[in-house]
């Protein structure tokens, strides 16, 4: 999660000044699913991304992420219905 909180000070930093944000990614690995898209600025000899994000777009899928993880954990063992 040191990662996540990185990324998030960065988008927020570029959000503040109006700017978009830039990534870098090794070529062989891909982004997780539900990240937003962005645009591929170039790729390095040594096969590293550097993509451009909107800082918004990105703070969003954290903020899903997150929430999907407490509703998945508020949830666990309970069940629906009454009794019977």
């Amino acid at each position: 999660m040191n990662n996540a909180r990185h990324i998030c000070e960065a988008a927020m930093l570029a959000l503040l000044h109006g700017q978009r944000v830039t990534l870098s990614i090794p070529a062989a690995e891909s982004w997780p699913k539900g990240w937003p898209r962005g645009e591929l600025l170039s790729v390095q000899p040594h096969g590293v991304k550097n993509v451009s994000f909107d800082p918004l777009k990105v703070l969003g899928f954290f903020q899903r992420t997150i929430l999907e993880e407490r509703r998945a954990q508020s949830w666990t063992g309970f069940e629906l219905g009454g009794s019977t």
